[in-house]
């Protein structure tokens, strides 16, 4: 083999490896940045499950209260 076509061999070996590195650190970012969002969500996801419960209770509590008036209504 000749020195130029080893030459262009191992440049267009070069440039593959330079695309696939670049591929790979995109796909890294990529999936750093999913991960974030994931745990965002994750957060959020038990904030809403946390008001959730605070509402449970303050409907248990409603509940209640009509509970109690109607049963002094049914009285009169």
């Amino acid at each position: 083999m000749s020195q130029p076509d080893l030459s262009r061999r191992v440049d267009r070996t070069e440039s593959d490896l330079t695309a696939i590195a670049d591929t790979v650190v995109d796909i890294k970012e990529t999936a750093d940045a999913h991960t974030t969002t994931l745990a965002e969500h994750g957060r959020e996801l038990g904030e809403i499950r946390q008001e959730q419960e605070r509402q449970a209770v303050t409907l248990a509590d409603i509940q209640q209260t009509l509970t109690a008036i109607v049963n002094r209504l049914d009285q009169r």
